[in-house]
C-alpha cells in the first residue's frame, strides 16, 4: 500500500521508530486539502492536520510499498489523538503522474480546530522531535506489544 504522509510522518527519525525501517518515498502533492496546525486544548500530539479545501493543496511524501503490519502501526499511532480517518485517493507525483495513495484526513470532529496557519516541520523538530523519539513512541511500541496488538 501507499500512504501520503504530511506532518509528522515525514521525518525519518519518526518513521524509523514506528517501523524499524524507512521505507521508500517520493515527494507528491495532494489537491483539494490544506495542511494546519491542530488547536485543540489539552490535545497531546503535535502534528498536524488536513482538511478538505477545494483550491488548496498539500506536499508531502508518498511511503511505497507498505506492509499490512506497517499500515497497522501507523494507524495505530495517527489513532492515538483522535480525530483522523485514512482514506483512499490520488496524489500527483512530482513526474506529473497520479499515484494511488492513503492519507489521514481530518473527521468533522476536529476540523473545526484546524487552524489556517500552516503547520511548520521545523517548528515540530526543534521543539517535539527529541520527546517522540525518545519518549513517545518508545512508550507508544511498549503499550501496544503488551496490549498485543502488534508482534
Amino acid at each position: 500500500m501507499n500512504l501520503f504522509v504530511f506532518g509528522t510522518l515525514l521525518i525519518d527519525e519518526i518513521v524509523l521508530g514506528l517501523l524499524n525501517t524507512v521505507p521508500e518515498r517520493r515527494a507528491a502533492t495532494l489537491q483539494g486539502y490544506r495542511r494546519g496546525n491542530i488547536e485543540i486544548p489539552g490535545r497531546v500530539g503535535k502534528g498536524p492536520a488536513i482538511v478538505a479545501s477545494q483550491h488548496d493543496h498539500v506536499k508531502g511524501d508518498v511511503l511505497v510499498g507498505l506492509t499490512e503490519g506497517q499500515v497497522k502501526i501507523l494507524d495505530l499511532f495517527e489513532s492515538v489523538s483522535p480525530g483522523y480517518q485514512r482514506i483512499e485517493g490520488h496524489v500527483e507525483t512530482v513526474s506529473g503522474g497520479l499515484c494511488a495513495a492513503s492519507f489521514y484526513a481530518s473527521t468533522s470532529e476536529i476540523a473545526e480546530f484546524v487552524s489556517a496557519t500552516d503547520w511548520l516541520i521545523d517548528t515540530f523538530t526543534r521543539d517535539y522531535l527529541d520527546d517522540y523519539v525518545t519518549q513517545r513512541i518508545p512508550n507508544l511500541m511498549a503499550g501496544w506489544k503488551s496490549q498485543g496488538l502488534i508482534g
